[in-house]
């Protein structure tokens, strides 16, 4: 066949023909434009949705880790607390011994002659468990502000601020 018959042969076909011919042509080449546009779209969510994963699993890592260091550092103020309290009974203990060696009751003396050494004694037990349950108060708001302060820290640093 040569270009002459081509020629005669398409110039048979009806305009119609190459108009519905063009139309499911560009129709084709729209839906290719299509599919490549969602799966550029699909890959763009995957890419944030990952991002996201690993930028709430840091987040929430740092979270835990910051809970767990307040525990202990809560735990270990409620320790010191304790062998404080422990020290504190044994000076304590010693006191009342030292007031009675000052005052000794003697037979027939009043009560009012050991009372110094008993209000001594008494008002440094007032005054020692007062300070202890102010130190245990000023403990925990210290490591709950120090622990607030670190996991607002966490959680505005971004993954690539490190």
């Amino acid at each position: 066949m040569t270009l002459l018959a081509i020629r005669a042969l398409l110039g048979r076909v009806p305009v119609l023909v190459w108009v519905a011919v063009a139309a499911i042509v560009w129709g084709g080449v729209q839906r290719y434009r299509a599919t490549v546009a969602v799966q550029a779209l699909a890959d763009v969510r995957e890419s944030a949705y990952r991002s996201a994963l690993i930028e709430t699993t840091r987040r929430l890592t740092a979270q835990q880790e910051i809970s767990y260091a307040a525990a202990a550092s809560l735990a270990q103020a409620r320790l010191d607390a304790d062998a404080a309290t422990v020290a504190a009974g044994r000076l304590r203990d010693a006191a009342r011994a030292a007031g009675r060696r000052a005052c000794p009751a003697v037979a027939g003396a009043s009560p009012a002659a050991s009372a110094p050494a008993v209000v001594l004694a008494e008002l440094y037990d007032w005054a020692d468990g007062r300070a202890g349950e102010l130190a245990a108060a000023v403990d925990a708001a210290r490591i709950a502000g120090t622990a607030c302060e670190q996991s607002y820290e966490a959680l505005i640093q971004r993954t690539g601020d490190k």
